[in-house]
């Protein structure tokens, strides 16, 4: 077993027998191929074997003296043993970045580092062998750089990944490195429960869909993997959201204890996201904008857009659906959460949506607008679902509900917005037609006639 240091000169200093840097270097030490070497020590062993039959012979007599009143003997049997076996073997390591250093003065996570080192090396070596070791790692992150540990984490998978491997690795860790979502068959979590009991959870994620494989490579990077060792987690649309939290977070209006909050950087990628929860088990939240695709919320008659937004909206019904009572909630900001700040579409067709939701929240703050203490409450219901009352609500805690298709009006083209289009496009062939030669102009002139 590799523990978590505690002490690392109790753990990596070389000079102790039993630590795992004294072991591995032995390791790959210890091997004697000379067959001369091997002959001699055989010769050796034997003439120490003969020696000590005398001794040996001895100590079986005195032995059955004493037993004699339980009427049994003992026998002594003397056994042969490995070279590698017999004899120490001491050394010192030294690391030379300027002056000559034992390793057991230099940092621990240089020693941490050099131990895993030493481990791939082994690996390499041992490889195809007949032996058969089990390691155990507890928090191998330990004292590591986010990108060492990655490292690490690469030579850990490596140990156990090939099918010559002689290894078989055990991991306990708090750190998202060592997640691997492309084999989550090997991940448990465990976790105590208000009775004190632990419990463990294996993901039983079922992935056939090749996007879904794709996106799962894409996005559970080693901050989403945050999810693995939290509490609860709220899964937002996008960057708007997640900048209110992060101002909100910041200003110290909001707990996130234990909490990961996470921008899945899409309404669309949400299924994905609540679909590992579900399978881990792990409480979450999910908030999205309803994205209306009719009026009065949404006036647009271009039939592609009003195609695009309608399946957004649709996309909630998929998402509600999706959602486990047993561990989560879904917040459906109506009809979305620009509305709700106060956000004109000019705004943000200006300056960008999150520069417009910043320069919203400091307008909001600067005039003492309730909408502060509202967005306060909304985001807190969401850091807090078992208090909302409904699997599906709206940011005020009301019961959000579908829409009867039936009961709806969508715009339409007419005459004036054909004519604004037209416009705005001989806008565009006006300053064009300026800068074309005669020529040019010719041959445009041929595509009215219809040769």
């Amino acid at each position: 077993m590799i523990p978590a240091i505690k002490d690392p000169q109790d753990v990596l200093q070389v000079g102790k027998i039993k630590t795992p840097i004294r072991q591995l270097v032995t390791e790959l030490l210890s091997d004697v191929e000379s067959e001369e070497t091997i002959s001699r020590f055989t010769v050796f062993q034997e003439g120490l074997l003969e020696e000590r039959k005398i001794h040996k012979v001895n100590l079986e007599e005195r032995f059955n003296e004493e037993l004699e009143l339980w009427n049994t003997t003992v026998k002594i049997e003397l056994k042969q043993f490995e070279i590698k076996d017999s004899l120490p073997i001491e050394f010192d390591l030294f690391f030379n970045d300027g002056i000559l250093t034992d390793l057991e003065r230099k940092g621990t996570g240089l020693q941490r580092y050099v131990f895993f080192k030493f481990l791939k090396i082994l690996n390499k070596i041992k490889l195809n062998s007949k032996i058969s070791i089990i390691f155990l790692f507890e928090e191998p992150e330990a004292h590591l750089h986010p990108q060492i540990q990655r490292e690490i984490a690469i030579i850990v998978r490596d140990l156990a990944q090939s099918e010559d491997s002689p290894y078989q690795t055990f991991i306990s860790t708090h750190s998202p490195q060592f997640i691997n979502m492309r084999n989550l068959d090997n991940v448990f979590i465990f976790k105590k429960e208000e009775n004190f009991c632990t419990v463990s959870t294996k993901c039983q994620l079922n992935l056939v869909e090749i996007k879904e494989k794709i996106n799962v490579s894409l996005f559970f990077d080693p901050h989403v993997n945050e999810i693995f060792f939290a509490d609860r987690v709220v899964l937002l649309e996008g960057q708007s959201e997640q900048l209110l939290f992060n101002i909100l977070i910041q200003e110290g209006m909001l707990n996130v204890m234990n909490t990961s909050i996470i921008n899945t950087q899409s309404k669309f990628n949400i299924p994905l996201f609540v679909k590992v929860l579900n399978s881990l088990k792990i409480p979450y939240c999910v908030m999205i904008d309803e994205d209306p695709f009719y009026l009065p919320y949404y006036t647009v008659s271009n039939k592609e857009k009003i195609k695009g937004k309608r399946r957004a909206y649709k996309l909630n019904l998929e998402i509600a659906e999706l959602i486990d009572e047993s561990l989560g909630k879904l917040v459906i900001v109506s009809p979305d959460l620009d509305v709700f700040l106060g956000i004109s579409r000019n705004q943000k067709s200006k300056i960008g949506k999150p520069t417009a939701i910043f320069h919203k929240f400091n307008e909001l703050r600067r005039t003492g607008s309730s909408k502060i203490s509202e967005l306060k409450g909304l985001f807190e219901s969401i850091l807090n679902p078992e208090k909302l009352h409904y699997k599906v609500s709206k940011q005020d805690g009301t019961e959000w509900q579908k829409i009867d298709e039936k009961s709806i009006s969508i715009a339409t083209s007419n005459f004036g917005i054909f004519k604004n289009a037209i416009k705005q496009q001989l806008k565009i062939f006006k300053r064009l037609f300026l800068k074309i030669n005669r020529r040019e102009l010719e041959e445009l002139k041929s595509l009215f006639d219809g040769s």
